[in-house]
């Protein structure tokens, strides 16, 4: 390339002519055209760059949200699944109980007459006799049944603390237990057969004897007195829990 003004030889780089120091024109446009070059190379390279990363976020979401939607839809079959298989189950379990209602009544007097009520209420939660209209003259004990199971539980759970958790709220747990117990004792049931009022009269009778063993349990591991657990019926809510606090917080001071 040579100079226009004197013919020396000049290159791109050249801002000046090496032998004249007239400008180099081309140069200067040739610096101006590669800062162009490089913001629009600059430029070009940032709105490809959002662009992908745009596509890239885009394509996440779509992903995220098709797996979340197969996830919800897995979840909601499931769950219809295991509705059916219990409503399958329990259908079975309530024809079997019906078909073999006069074994399981004779079974159920057994333990009654053993006075096992533990058993007695397994055997009725297995078989469903308390959603059986044949069964329907239990509805009242089974009722009693319930609740002196769970006074029970909770008490062993104040007995063997290690092995059931803490003593925290237990206190309160089996004043309300209890509560719901003596409560069970007035309920008459649904049976409205013509031996009625011998089966409330056999529902009190299993009650009592069940109260009896519930006594003997507060006397034998919480030191209560005899008379102090036999009074625990008519207590209030907030004395009945009183009386309870204060004997186990002795149990936790004797172990202690």
């Amino acid at each position: 390339m040579k100079c226009p003004n004197c013919g020396g030889n000049l290159s791109l780089e050249d801002n000046y002519c090496p032998y004249c120091g007239k400008p180099n024109a081309l140069a200067r446009r040739h610096v101006s055209d590669m800062e162009q070059f490089k913001q629009d190379y600059e430029k070009t390279k940032e709105e490809v760059r959002e662009s992908h990363l745009s596509a890239g976020f885009f394509k996440g979401l779509i992903a995220r949200v098709i797996l979340l939607s197969v996830l919800v839809v897995g979840i909601i079959i499931s769950l219809t699944m295991l509705r059916d298989v219990y409503s399958i189950r329990y259908k079975m379990e309530i024809k079997d109980s019906t078909r073999h209602a006069a074994e399981y009544m004779d079974q159920l007097e057994d333990y009654l007459g053993d006075e096992d009520y533990i058993s007695a209420y397994q055997f009725m939660k297995i078989h469903e006799m308390d959603f059986i209209h044949v069964y329907q003259k239990y509805s009242a004990v089974r009722y009693v049944l319930s609740e002196y199971d769970d006074v029970c539980d909770t008490i062993m759970q104040i007995v063997f603390p290690r092995k059931y958790g803490t003593y925290d709220d237990l206190p309160k747990q089996l004043s309300d237990s209890l509560r719901e117990f003596y409560k069970s004792g007035k309920r008459r049931g649904t049976y409205l057969g013509e031996d009625m009022v011998a089966y409330q009269q056999f529902t009190r009778q299993h009650y009592e004897k069940m109260k009896d063993r519930i006594n003997e349990l507060l006397v034998t591991y919480l030191d209560l007195s005899k008379e102090q657990a036999e009074s625990l019926e008519e207590k209030s809510d907030a004395n009945r829990y009183l009386i309870i606090e204060e004997a186990v917080n002795e149990k936790i001071k004797r172990e202690d």
